[in-house]
């Protein structure tokens, strides 16, 4: 696999992902906002020396945000036109199937776009999670054997004290969902039943080696970087929306459902659902089941201090190069006209 910048690129045939960083600096939605109205008028394809019929579909566009949020990007993000519609879009969400409707998580009214159609506004997104707090060193300084280094450190089998870890504030995000957890994690009057804290990467972010279930409500938006450090620390997510769920194929396709608990929100709310009671009902052979599959695949979900083939990076430009073929196959006989 070759990816090399474009700008020192001697000869567009031997590309296989052209990376466009385009809004990479703003974190903030209003920042984001604000950088994509003052680059409306920018002409992104003359910025683009590579960009014709035969290399469209290897140009990867990506924002650190909900791709709603970057919705007044037009032209290469939103509502892109001729070549650019064939490009890639990578962000923390993706298009959500129709049934998924936003009176099921009201707090979400502001992300209404999330449930229009990909080819209308944003064709070819896919999503990655959030950055894990969580970065491995690389395998020829964490072990002396590549065995070991493959897999994370808690693989062998460590013990986790706590059954249900809630790391989060109640006052943001799905507050519903999120107080309720911390209600219920206080009647336990155990901390080796459920354990609420926030979240600070200094102090608590280690519980969750020390947990089986990590409890996982949604935020500002569905989509949590804790999710992320769930799967780096060996903690089996416990969701509490379908959206989350719908995400992250390049990463979590093919082990996805053995490896997370997914908890529909409406009957929790309503008090039909006992935390303790579903999870601790799990067989002890399918919870360490679960948790293998998360030893087996945590590499996936955070990038390594160092190169690491098998990283949330590898995945990513694995991903891209799969779409990227994917679109060229549809779009053959196109390329004639695009030039």
């Amino acid at each position: 696999m070759a990816v090399r910048p474009i700008h020192t690129f001697p000869c567009r045939w031997q590309a296989d992902i052209f990376l466009v960083p385009v809004i990479t600096n703003p974190k903030r939605n209003y920042l984001i906002d604000a950088a994509c109205r003052a680059i409306a008028e920018f002409d992104m394809k003359a910025q683009l020396p590579h960009l014709n019929g035969r290399t469209a579909h290897k140009h990867l566009f990506a924002i650190s945000k909900e791709h709603p949020v970057a919705i007044n990007c037009t032209q290469w993000w939103s509502m892109p036109t001729g070549l650019l519609a064939r490009a890639i879009r990578l962000s923390y969400s993706e298009i959500q199937p129709e049934e998924y409707r936003p009176d099921e998580y009201d707090y979400l009214k502001f992300f209404h776009t999330l449930f229009r159609e990909p080819n209308f506004l944003y064709p070819n997104l896919f999503s990655m999670p959030y950055l894990s707090s969580v970065h491995w060193l690389p395998e020829s300084t964490a072990s002396a054997s590549t065995t070991a280094a493959l897999t994370p450190p808690w693989a062998a089998g460590e013990t986790r004290p706590i059954l249900m870890l809630f790391l989060g504030a109640v006052n943001h995000g799905d507050i519903l969902v999120r107080t309720r957890l911390s209600e219920m994690c206080g009647s336990y009057h155990n901390k080796s039943i459920c354990t609420h804290a926030r979240y600070d990467a200094n102090k608590t972010l280690l519980l969750k080696r020390k947990a089986t279930f990590c409890l996982e409500p949604p935020g500002d938006t569905p989509y949590r970087r804790s999710f992320t450090d769930d799967i780096a620390l060996g903690c089996i997510p416990v969701l509490f929306n379908r959206m989350q769920n719908h995400a992250y194929s390049w990463m979590w396709d093919g082990w996805r459902e053995a490896s997370r608990v997914l908890v529909p929100r409406g009957p929790f709310l309503k008090g039909q659902i006992d935390l303790f009671a579903l999870l601790s009902s799990i067989p002890d052979h399918f919870r360490r089941r679960m948790q293998a599959n998360i030893a087996a695949h945590a590499r996936k979900f955070q990038m390594s201090r160092e190169d690491d083939p098998g990283d949330a990076v590898h995945m990513i430009l694995q991903g891209a190069m799969r779409a990227s073929q994917a679109i060229a196959t549809t779009s053959i006989g196109l390329d004639r006209d695009l030039q």
